[in-house]
């Protein structure tokens, strides 16, 4: 065989294997982006108080306005009013999403003792399940005492 054509068979061969791979690859990717279970709700953080200290809370139930999925997220800081962490949110996430909040209440966080525990009820909202939120809240903080109660304001 001469070396022409040993270079022939071995450029077509190439070009085989990096069609077969490309065509693979290709199949692959049109598979992944057909059943990609990735959804924009998934970007959203379940869980997002301050770090530490005694501040107030809110449930939020967040709806996608194109797909309609929904999830409760959690946010709690150091504000005024309960209703300026619903504003917070709403502009943070944009037009994509609607927010409304069932309730919320306070937190105190002690991360040199390890523990959350959560109370009360906000005036503009009312009572949310505090059960709900500690259950959200021990996803992000797994080594944490968390612990609620209904009393207090």
């Amino acid at each position: 065989m001469t070396l022409l054509k040993h270079v022939k068979l071995l450029v077509f061969t190439f070009a085989g294997v990096l069609l077969f791979w490309c065509s693979g690859y290709f199949d692959n990717f049109s598979k992944f982006n057909q059943s990609n279970p990735y959804s924009p709700m998934d970007a959203i953080k379940e869980v997002v108080i301050d770090e530490q200290g005694k501040f107030k809370y809110i449930q939020i139930n967040v709806k996608n306005k194109k797909t309609g999925e929904q999830k409760l997220i959690v946010r709690g800081t150091k504000v005024g009013y309960h209703s300026e962490i619903l504003d917070a949110t709403q502009s943070q996430l944009g037009n994509d999403y609607d927010c409304e909040s069932p309730g919320g209440g306070r937190i105190i966080h002690e991360p040199e003792k390890k523990k959350i525990f959560v109370f009360g009820y906000s005036m503009s909202f009312g009572l949310p399940s505090h059960e709900k939120t500690c259950e959200l809240i021990r996803k992000y903080y797994p080594e944490y005492t968390v612990e609620w109660s209904n009393d207090g304001y």
